[in-house]
């Protein structure tokens, strides 16, 4: 949609209302390290554009939860390296915790500032992801509940399979405890907490503990 800047992050810009499309060009137009590619308002259009632009992201406008988990899928089926953001009405817990655990990589509402947009975009670029803190927590005590079923083949489910230690170092973490903090209540040295962590976010498809980004909320 304009001039390839060298190195730039190539977003594509999904959604039915053409005004919302255009008002995230609008946001991002002026970044040099951000290339808005293309945008879509069907899922042929978008098959189309992530066949043919390999965006790194795709930010999807879902204010009426129109697009749904099927469209998710699509794009994890089209292009694995491709990264979701997810632009909704309002938050939602259920549809949040449903939307990450099939990849998607950050949840911001329709009345996000710019800049926010942008640190999001770079953010999920970089590896990271921006998703509410208690929406997190719900998603480890899943974890902790699935551990504790191990008889009932759940942990055969397409979730990342932590450890008893990793989900409670996990859940720690989800409640803002510092490295020191947990090794103390766990009773285990920061250095094995550290040890726990680098596995534990290669589970979880992140870079280091502070690639969990929260959100107010």
């Amino acid at each position: 949609m304009g001039e390839m800047k060298k190195d730039s992050i190539k977003v594509l810009v999904f959604g039915a209302h053409s005004l919302m499309r255009k008002g995230i060009i609008s946001a991002l137009i002026g970044e040099d390290d951000i290339n808005v590619v293309g945008q879509a308002s069907n899922r042929l259009e978008l098959i189309v554009a992530i066949d043919n632009l390999n965006p790194n992201i795709v930010i999807i406008e879902d204010g009426n939860g129109t697009a749904g988990l099927e469209t998710i899928n699509l794009i994890n089926q089209r292009n694995g390296h491709t990264k979701v953001l997810l632009l909704i009405k309002d938050y939602d817990e259920d549809k949040e915790l449903a939307a990450l655990k099939i990849g998607v990589k950050g949840f911001l509402t329709e009345t996000v500032a710019e800049a926010d947009l942008i640190k999001c975009i770079r953010a999920i670029t970089n590896g990271e992801m921006w998703v509410r803190r208690r929406v997190l927590e719900r998603l480890i005590r899943q974890f902790l509940a699935l551990n504790r079923l191990n008889g009932d083949g759940y942990l055969n489910k397409p979730m990342p399979c932590l450890t008893k230690k990793e989900l409670d170092i996990m859940m720690l973490v989800g409640k803002g405890y510092r490295n020191k903090q947990i090794g103390c209540s766990l009773s285990i040295s920061e250095k094995t907490v550290k040890h726990y962590l680098s596995d534990i976010f290669k589970k979880l498809h992140v870079r280091k503990r502070v690639d969990i980004k929260w959100c107010d909320g």
